[in-house]
Parts: structure tokens; sequence; C-alpha cells
């Protein structure tokens, strides 16, 4: 089941089913930094070719209010049928009914995502955050400290 985020509705869900309330959001990181040391002709600025090409990797990560963490890498952007993978990795193993928030981008909304969340029958219910409130997912600190972490060296 797919719906818009109403707090109150997804907590008194929760509460029924007694289910677990997630917070979900991905991440992606770039290693652009070239560092060494060259030297020049004084008066001539030296040039650092860059080699091969860019290291990247993309996060998804899942919190809840009382410290559940889940997270996975996995290389690229992402679209429907990865999320999909992503959420049957998630819940393998889970007894307890999700009710997971997230952003609404594109890939969380394609026809694959919600014939997969309906084929779990109840198990996994997605609500989205409105488009201009992003500072209500906690998830988005999960990627604000790895991305503060990834610049301390």
């Amino acid at each position: 089941m797919m719906s818009p985020c109403s707090p109150l509705k997804v907590r008194a869900n929760q509460e029924r089913e007694k289910a677990e309330i997630y917070f979900w959001d991905e991440s992606g990181f770039r290693a652009d930094a070239v560092q060494g040391r060259t030297w020049a002709v004084k008066g001539v600025t030296p040039v650092v070719a860059v080699p091969g090409q860019r290291q990247s990797i993309s996060a998804a990560s899942a919190v809840n209010s009382k410290g559940g963490f889940w997270f996975a890498v996995y290389s690229g952007g992402l679209n429907g049928e990865l999320f999909v993978d992503l959420l049957k990795r998630m819940m393998k193993g889970r007894r307890r009914p999700i009710h997971l928030v997230l952003d609404g981008l594109p890939a969380h909304k394609t026809r694959g995502v919600r014939d997969d969340v309906d084929s779990l029958k109840g198990r996994l219910t997605l609500h989205f955050l409105p488009g201009d409130a992003p500072d209500l997912n906690p998830d988005e600190l999960v990627s604000i400290g790895l991305l503060a972490a990834s610049t301390m060296t």
C-alpha cells in the first residue's frame, strides 16, 4: 500500500497493527579530491592530470525511533527495480509489518514498486513525505553524518 504521509494516520496504523515505523533515505558519495604534491618552475602553475574515473558509491538507509538501523550500499543511481530489491533485502527476516516513510523520488513510485508492495499483503506500507519537507525525515541526519565524516580525512 502506498499513501501520502499523515503522521497521525501512520501512528494510528502502527499501533493497531503492532508495526514498526522506519524512515528511509538514499545518498550518493563521490571522491573528487586529488591530493598530493607536485613541483613546477617558479611562476608556472602546475597542472595535475586526474587519473582514471572518479570513485562513487550510493547508500540507502532506514532508521526508526528505537535505534533500529538498516543500510545497504550499491553502485549507480536508484531506479524502481533496484528499489524493489533493496526493499526485499530490508524486509527479509522481519516478523512485524513496517510503515516506511520516505521522500517522493520517482523511483519510489513505479508500477513495479506498487506491485511488489501490494504482493506483501500489508506487511509493508509506504508513506510519502511532501516534497518541501525533507527536514521531517530523521534519516536525512544519517546522510549528513556520513558526508561530514567523509570530508574529515
